[in-house]
C-alpha cells in the first residue's frame, strides 16, 4: 500500500511538473509574439522608386521602435496623401543644408557617397518650388523635426525632391531586412 501511495505521490508531481513547464512555456511564446508584433512589422513594396536596392513586390522587415534613424538608412512613412506608405532612403537630417547642382546632391558643401544610383542615373529636379530651392545657391536647410528622403531609381520617385522634406513623426519604421 505504502508503495501505491508513493506511485500516487510521484505521478501527481509528474504532472504538476508538465503542467507548469507547459504553462511557463506557453506564457514566453505568447510574450514573445506580443513582443514582435509591437516591434516588428512586414510590409509588401509597392513600386519601383527603390531599384536596384529593393524592387516592386519583394518584402521588408520594419523596426517600428527603438531605432535610430541615419543618414543611408531606408524607411517607411506615412504621408498624408499616400494611400500605399513611401518607402525612401534617408538623405539629409534636420539642419542640414541639401543642394543639387551639376548632378550631384551636396549636403553641408560635401558631394552625397550616392552609390545606390549607378544602374538609375539621375539628372534633373523636379519642375516645382521645391526642385528650385534645391537648385538654388542656397539649397534647402532641413527642419529641425524634419528629414530629406530621396528614392534610389531618383526618375521616377516621389520623394523630397519634389515634395520637400518629411516630418519626423511620419516614420512608421526603420527597414532591416529586405526578402
Amino acid at each position: 500500500m505504502d508503495s501505491d501511495l508513493r506511485q500516487l505521490y510521484e505521478k501527481d508531481k509528474q504532472s504538476k511538473t508538465i503542467a507548469i513547464t507547459s504553462t511557463v512555456i506557453i506564457l514566453l511564446l505568447l510574450i514573445t509574439v506580443i513582443i514582435l508584433l509591437t516591434l516588428l512589422s512586414p510590409m509588401n513594396v509597392v513600386g519601383e522608386s527603390m531599384l536596384p536596392s529593393i524592387k516592386d513586390g519583394e518584402h521588408v522587415l520594419l523596426l517600428k521602435r527603438c531605432y535610430r534613424i541615419e543618414r543611408y538608412d531606408v524607411i517607411v512613412f506615412k504621408r498624408p496623401d499616400s494611400e500605399h506608405p513611401p518607402i525612401k532612403r534617408v538623405i539629409g537630417m534636420g539642419g542640414e543644408n541639401i543642394r543639387f547642382s551639376g548632378n550631384t546632391w551636396y549636403i553641408d558643401g560635401e558631394p552625397l557617397r550616392d552609390d545606390y544610383t549607378k544602374e538609375y542615373p539621375y539628372d534633373y529636379l523636379y519642375d516645382s518650388e521645391v526642385g528650385a530651392q534645391l537648385a538654388s545657391e542656397e539649397g534647402l536647410t532641413v527642419g529641425e523635426d524634419e528629414l530629406f528622403v530621396l528614392g534610389d531609381n531618383r526618375s521616377v520617385s516621389y520623394d523630397s525632391h519634389k515634395y520637400g522634406c518629411i516630418k519626423s513623426d511620419w516614420v512608421v519604421g526603420k527597414v532591416i531586412k529586405v526578402y
